[in-house]
């Protein structure tokens, strides 16, 4: 029997003193090796429990896996302690239109007769929308532009008549209209003849009168020497007389003829003044008649001014209209609720068409945001808007900041739950798409912003909510 405080080790391993395996020679372990490792794992089957667990042989790997697990947990540990995260502020939002929404209709209505646009596609400013039948305002305009180019030949010839001028049309006047200008020189000198006849005549008793007063003034002239004469001759025979030289019946004889010399000159005087007279008349009669023919021309001239005026503010209102036949754009934006599918069909005045949402060189994103998060967020803080409609991960956010902060909390309709409006303003409104192509980014969409409020490390991240919970745990109510 061997010692039992002899200790052989076998297979590599020590034995214990109460170990009833025979024990080998060293020399013959090695070979032996694998026959006795089956004969040891064969032999521990038999110990009991306790000893069987120290008899066994165990693996190393289940302790080296150990102590790695341990090592990257203490790595872990001190990786969360210092590395340090974003801490974000999220809130829902929607993009709403860059201005009010611009709702297109007609004063008047009509039939449609093209439809340059679909729902959902973006215009730009000026760009043709709708288009109303154009043919009643068209002949409408040109029923106006005639009118106006009459008035404007009648203006013309009353205001070489009112000037007394040379009478003169523009040649695209003439072109328009050469049958009303003929007509307006045809008038124009009718009316000239007929002005000139009767102004001739009034000239011509004028002259006449003229003439009249001359043979009057002529007559005057020798019975007023004559008269001179007579009364010479009387005083010389009165002295006569008077002396006794000459008989009284030859003084009485010449002072017979002084009256009767006299008598003819105050006639001649009457006749004179009764010319004067006349020809005073003639030639007022003249000047009537040319103050009322110029008064007529002028009256006549500023009535077709005032009609031209008026045909020019009508044309110009109809040529306005004919041009807003076709509706446009008012602003960059795009195409909602339009109220017609296909040419022909009518719409009433003032009727809504369709409806412009402007959109901008950026968006608005009107974002909720909990009353718990509202105190980090500051106007003019960075913002990131992530697009419902497209993957972020594959096509981008937007990039904004805030823009306007409600002042008020605001309560949910459905859930009550109270939040903030934070108005962000993106400084891009669309996505990169596939081939570079741009995702535009329109008024409705759903969207998710993100408020960067503050850093600090994971493990902060993740027992803050512990501590938390532990704290209000610990503090009665």
């Amino acid at each position: 029997m061997s010692d039992p405080e002899r200790k052989e080790p076998t297979f590599g391993l020590p034995v214990r003193r109460d170990s009833q395996l025979p024990a080998k020679p060293r020399g013959q372990r090695l070979p032996a090796l694998w026959s006795e490792k089956g004969l040891r794992a064969r032999y521990v089957d038999f110990l009991p429990d306790a000893q069987a667990v120290v008899e066994r042989e165990h693996s190393p790997v289940a302790r080296i896996l150990l102590f790695v697990l341990s090592g990257l947990f203490l790595l872990f540990l001190a990786y969360i302690s210092v590395a340090k995260v974003d801490q974000v502020a999220t809130g829902q939002g929607v993009v709403r239109p860059f201005g009010e929404v611009k709702v297109i209709n007609h004063p008047v209505g009509g039939r449609i007769s093209k439809l340059y646009v679909r729902d959902g596609d973006l215009v730009n400013q000026g760009a043709p929308l709708v288009e109303l039948d154009p043919e009643l305002t068209r002949q409408e305009v040109g029923q106006l532009q005639t009118n106006l180019d009459d008035l404007d030949a009648q203006t013309l010839r009353l205001e070489a008549e009112a000037t007394d001028g040379e009478l003169q049309f523009p040649q695209a006047l003439i072109d328009r209209r050469p049958e009303a200008v003929q007509a307006q020189i045809n008038l124009f000198n009718a009316r000239r003849n007929a002005i000139e006849s009767k102004l001739a005549t009034a000239r011509e008793v004028v002259a006449q009168r003229q003439q009249a007063v001359a043979g009057q003034e002529q007559r005057i002239g020798p019975l007023t020497q004559s008269l001179a004469i007579l009364r010479d001759q009387a005083k010389s025979i009165k002295a006569l007389v008077d002396k006794g030289y000459f008989p009284a019946i030859r003084y009485q004889s010449i002072q017979r003829q002084v009256v009767e010399a006299d008598g003819q000159r105050a006639q001649a005087e009457s006749d004179l003044a009764t010319a004067r007279a006349a020809l005073k008349e003639a030639e007022n009669n003249l000047d009537s008649q040319r103050r009322d023919w110029q008064s007529k021309v002028l009256d006549e001239l500023a009535t077709a001014m005032s009609d031209r005026e008026k045909a020019k503010t009508r044309l110009a209102q109809q040529s306005t209209a004919l041009r807003n036949l076709v509706l446009r754009a008012p602003v960059d934006g795009v195409v909602q609720d339009l109220a017609v599918t296909s040419a022909g069909q009518s719409v009433g005045a003032n009727q809504p068409i369709l409806k412009v949402v402007p959109v901008g060189d950026s968006l608005i994103v009107e974002a909720k945001v909990r009353n718990a998060d509202i105190g980090f967020i500051q106007v003019g803080m960075p913002a990131q808007v992530k697009v419902e409609t497209y993957n972020y991960i594959k096509y981008g956010l937007l990039k904004g900041e805030v823009e306007r902060i409600s002042a008020d909390a605001m309560a949910d309709q459905k859930s009550g739950a109270l939040y903030y409006e934070v108005e962000v303003r993106t400084r891009t409104t669309s996505l990169t798409g596939p081939g570079g192509r741009p995702l535009r980014v329109l008024p409705g969409m759903q969207t998710q912003v993100d408020f960067k409020i503050g850093r600090r490390t994971i493990f902060a991240f993740l027992t803050d909510r512990l501590r938390q919970t532990a704290s209000e745990a610990l503090r009665e109510h």
